[in-house]
């Protein structure tokens, strides 16, 4: 039987378990490049969108989404990436073709809700905001720029850069990288 290796982090201290995997779950990794000539969709917008994916589409609202999914046994979780949007999940075996179909709504029938955009917004906004008080942070990415000398400095003013974007972010350009979804290349 094979086994999966889950590792577990609290505090300072590194936790792993090796667990088995069963053979009847399916899991899967499918990620969208976006299209060339889409410079225009930060990276900021695109872990915006990823926030609002599982919350909409044009057949389902997401508590419907959400009771599919627990009907179904289905774990999906989006995440974006420098230019890619990553949908990861898990399903038993008896259920990929309920998965398939979730993925395929979700792809070609999300739609972008004006309330939930601005909610996702503002916790966007917020978490920036939390990161600019965080002097953990500003000392981590001055102890890296010491160990790394050799690598691209990580910056601080990136925080001040990431808040122009998300204040600048619209309903209308997470409708455009949904858009763009269809004819990106995809990876599986």
């Amino acid at each position: 039987m094979n086994s999966l290796t889950t590792t577990t982090h609290v505090g300072n201290v590194t936790l792993t378990r090796i667990l088995p995997v069963r053979s009847d779950i399916v899991h899967l990794a499918l990620t969208a490049h976006i299209p060339e000539g889409s410079s225009r969709f930060t990276p900021e917008a695109l872990h915006l969108y990823s926030t609002l994916v599982l919350t909409k589409t044009k057949k389902k609202s997401k508590e419907a989404l959400e009771a599919y999914m627990m009907a179904h046994g289905i774990n999906l979780s989006v995440a974006a990436g420098r230019e890619t949007i990553t949908f990861t999940g898990s399903v038993r075996l008896a259920r990929v073709r309920n998965f398939i179909d979730l993925l395929t709504e979700l792809i070609f029938e999300g739609d972008i809700d004006e309330h939930e955009f601005g909610q996702k917004k503002k916790l966007a906004l917020e978490a920036n905001r939390e990161a600019h008080d965080n002097a953990k942070r500003i000392a981590l990415i001055n102890f890296t720029n010491a160990l790394y000398p050799h690598e691209p400095r990580a910056q601080l003013h990136t925080l001040t850069e990431e808040k122009s974007c998300l204040v600048k972010a619209t309903r209308s350009e997470s409708s455009q990288i949904h858009r763009a979804l269809p004819t990106s290349r995809w990876y599986l």
